[in-house]
């Protein structure tokens, strides 16, 4: 999932779906460039939302997974804290 214009909510987001408690963005030099599909971009949280599909992206009427405008130079990484205080990386 590409950021470009992504900040600390979509993570926490994400997290939340995945059933962590907590959600950061990783650092960008920690994150290595994908190679697999790119099925989101451009995604804006508020940050109260159970799943990333709840929150809104460009074209929200005719999207479809796998649309996206962007390359893996831009994607982004997410870290989910678990409420014993480990960690878990993901995409």
């Amino acid at each position: 999932m590409p950021g470009q214009h992504v900040d600390e909510r979509v993570a926490q987001v994400v997290c939340r779906q995945l059933g962590y408690k907590v959600g950061r963005l990783l650092e960008l030099n920690i994150v290595n460039d994908g190679s697999e599909q790119i099925w989101m971009d451009d995604l804006s949280c508020q940050g109260n939302e159970t799943h990333i599909e709840q929150c809104s992206f460009p074209d929200q009427g005719n999207w479809q997974w796998g649309s996206h405008n962007c390359s893996h130079s831009n994607d982004i990484g997410v870290g989910c804290d678990a409420s014993d205080g480990g960690s878990q990386g993901g995409a």
